[in-house]
């Protein structure tokens, strides 16, 4: 079973450049890793990028100490 890095690589090397809308409703990481390990691939594909942004605010919110990575926190607000 391919991983969701794979996945995400697999699906956006097959779309046109700039035509994704991405819209991140769970947990970011997935996303995080596309941005870490193939920035030029999410830059050339993806158009607009929407995040929810609760509670867990890239796990830096209320419980950032309890929930994911602290390279989540990079940039968050």
């Amino acid at each position: 079973m391919p991983t969701a890095l794979e996945t995400y690589v697999d699906v956006l090397s097959q779309q046109p450049d700039k035509s994704v809308k991405l819209i991140v409703i769970g947990y970011p990481q997935n996303i995080r890793d596309v941005l870490e390990h193939h920035p030029a691939l999410f830059e050339s594909k993806i158009k607009e990028a929407y995040f929810m942004n609760g509670i867990f605010n890239f796990g830096c919110g209320l419980f950032g100490d309890l929930l994911g990575d602290v390279r989540d926190c990079a940039g968050s607000a």
